[in-house]
C-alpha cells in the first residue's frame, strides 16, 4: 500500500494487535525489508537490533501463513467487537451477531474458505515465489513453487479450528443463551416500504 505509513499499533485500542498483523502480512516484503535495514543500521544489542532480529528469525512458510489464518480470524473478531463497542448497542440484535460469527469462522476453517478469501489467500499467493531472508547466522529462502504443502496448510488450519473451539466456548460462557435466542430471529421481519416503491422494485431487472 503506497499510502501507508505505519503500523497503527496503540496499545490502549482494542484492534491494536490486529491492524498491525494484517498490514505486516499484506505488506510482508516491505516489512522484511525494513527489519533487514533496521537489523542492519542498528545495534545487535539495542531494543531495535533485537526486535528486527527476532522478527526475521521467526518467519517461515508455516508461520507466514499462520500469521494469514490469525489475521483473518481477528477481522471477524473486530467485526463482533465492534457490534458491541457502543453502550447503545441493538440488544435484539446481538444473538444474530453471535451466530453470524459462528458461521463465518466455521467457513474460514472448518470448510477451509479462508483458502480463497482474505489474508490466507493472498500469503498463498506469497509464498509460490521464493525469497532470501537475510539473517545473523546467514541467510534462508521461504516459499517456493511447491510452498506451501497440502500437509502443512491441513497442518495449520487444525490449530485455528482449535481456535474456533475456544472462541465458541467463550461466545457460550459470556452469552450463554445467544443460541437459543437465535431461533427466534425467524420472527423478525424486514422492515419494507410502501406498496408503490414495492412495486417498482420488483420492476427492477435482477442485478447481472
Amino acid at each position: 500500500d503506497q499510502h501507508l505509513r505505519n503500523m497503527s499499533f496503540a496499545k490502549q485500542r482494542f484492534d491494536s494487535t490486529a491492524k498491525p498483523l494484517g498490514r505486516a502480512v499484506l505488506n510482508l516484503d516491505a516489512a522484511i525489508s525494513s527489519m533487514d535495514i533496521i537489523h542492519n543500521q542498528r545495534a545487535a544489542t539495542s531494543k531495535e537490533g533485537k526486535g528486527a532480529a527476532e522478527f526475521l528469525g521467526f518467519l517461515s512458510d508455516k508461520n507466514i501463513l499462520l500469521m494469514a489464518m490469525m489475521a483473518d480470524a481477528s477481522d471477524e473478531c473486530l467485526l463482533l467487537t465492534r457490534f458491541f463497542d457502543h453502550e447503545a448497542f441493538k440488544l435484539a440484535d446481538s444473538a444474530a451477531q453471535l451466530s453470524s460469527f459462528q458461521k463465518r469462522l466455521r467457513w474460514l476453517f472448518h470448510e477451509q474458505g479462508c483458502r480463497n478469501c482474505g489474508h490466507t489467500q493472498f500469503a498463498l499467493q506469497w509464498l509460490k515465489r521464493s525469497r532470501i531472508l537475510p539473517l545473523q547466522s546467514g541467510v534462508r529462502t521461504i516459499g517456493g513453487p511447491t510452498c506451501p504443502s497440502n500437509e502443512m496448510f491441513v497442518e495449520c488450519l487444525g490449530h485455528m479450528v482449535a481456535w474456533c473451539r475456544v472462541a465458541h466456548e467463550v461466545c457460550k460462557t459470556e452469552f450463554p443463551e445467544y443460541d437459543t435466542l437465535n431461533c427466534f430471529s425467524v420472527l423478525r421481519l424486514a422492515r419494507t416500504t410502501n406498496r408503490r416503491n414495492r412495486d417498482d422494485s420488483a420492476m427492477c431487472p435482477a442485478p447481472a
